[in-house]
């Protein structure tokens, strides 16, 4: 039965509907050891649908999934992709599927060597890994003395554990951002991507633009590494199944509009069912808080300039019509962020909602 969920990632307790065709690709791609990234605006489900390919993968492989939202820094990436994969693997290695009792034995990164030490696993790369990763914590060793270590970790885990290695990374492209410290570390995490045999790696992103630049321009490290799937919304007849199924046949007759006006994405198809749940209103859905809150998300650190070409363009306006100076260099960083793309050669808000709320 479809339960509505707005503002957070769908986990392992939750059910996960449609998009089987997206898994199963995905899926394959997995065994056939193919790079994917998976490309989509904010609010299709990028995040959910990893979680959902975690479930599938059960046992058979160790799978981390990390996301680069908020990392700024080396220390920040290598905390986050250890964390996570040594949680996993010492998870698997247990056999054991309570996460406080894992949690527990990575509570502080410098008890990693004493806990496998203690229950008798050998993994002769990982407390390798884990002395020279004390050391970096201790800052008795620099980044760029860890780096190395800590982007070759997950092959050395998939020794050690016999199992193949999948490392989900979301929000791909904020990856860039580690680029002042390290103008090579795209480079450098390419080739240790590639040489590792074991692993397999699926990225995503919401600002499309930005990391659809970086896989598809032939001057960028990562030009023809990852197949590209696009995520898209729900269809009419999709969307209408997923309101009738939650909501059992309540507020039928409103099914439609709200296609109209969601466009088929999902995390308002959510919303909209968790309105309709209380009341049969359409106007509710534009009204409510939580609409607002998320929005702003998307518009938090834009220029005046951009602010208004969404607003004209949220208006019907062509680009010529927007006064506004270096118009196609405004469109472009909107491209990037996400929030604009181009449809039958005009430029259009792809968010419905935002262009609703922007009219106001």
């Amino acid at each position: 039965m479809v339960k509505f969920i707005f503002g957070r990632e769908l986990t392992e307790e939750d059910e996960f509907f449609d998009r089987e065709d997206y898994v199963n690709v995905l899926l394959s791609y997995i065994n056939r050891r193919q790079p994917v990234a998976i490309l989509a605006p904010r609010r299709m489900g990028k995040s959910s649908l990893l979680n959902y390919i975690k479930i599938k993968l059960g046992n058979e492989y160790i799978v981390a999934k990390i996301s680069l939202e908020g990392i700024t820094s080396i220390e920040e990436f290598a905390d986050e992709l250890t964390s996570k994969l040594v949680l996993e693997a010492l998870s698997k290695s247990l056999k054991m599927r309570t996460k406080n009792t894992i949690s527990s034995l990575v509570a502080s990164l410098n008890q990693f060597l004493g806990s496998i030490k203690s229950l008798s696993i050998r993994m002769q790369n990982l407390e390798l890994y884990i002395d020279r990763y004390s050391l970096f914590k201790e800052n008795k060793l620099k980044p760029s003395e860890i780096l190395d270590d800590v982007l070759l970790l997950p092959q050395r885990i998939a020794e050690d554990t016999g199992k193949n290695v999948v490392i989900m990374i979301d929000e791909f492209q904020k990856i860039r951002v580690l680029k002042q410290p390290f103008p090579k570390i795209l480079e450098l995490t390419r080739k240790r991507l590639q040489e590792s045999k074991n692993v397999e790696i699926i990225v995503s992103g919401s600002e499309t633009g930005i990391i659809e630049e970086m896989i598809t321009e032939a001057k960028e490290p990562f030009y023809n590494y990852f197949k590209i799937e696009r995520l898209k919304p729900f269809d009419k007849e999709t969307s209408i199944r997923f309101l009738n199924e939650g909501l059992k046949g309540k507020c039928k007759e409103y099914y439609e509009k709200v296609y109209e006006l969601t466009e088929g994405i999902p995390a308002w198809l959510n919303l909209a069912g968790l309105i309709f749940e209380r009341e049969c209103n359409i106007e509710a859905i534009l009204e409510d808080p939580n609409v607002e809150i998320e929005l702003k998300k998307d518009l938090d650190g834009l220029t005046k300039n951009e602010i208004k070409v969404l607003k004209g363009l949220a208006k019907g306006n062509k680009l010529s019509e927007i006064k506004v100076s270096n118009i196609y260099r405004v469109t472009k960083i909107l491209k990037n962020r996400g929030l604009v793309d181009k449809i039958n050669d005009e430029y259009k808000i792809i968010d419905p909602i935002l262009s609703f709320y922007l009219k106001k």
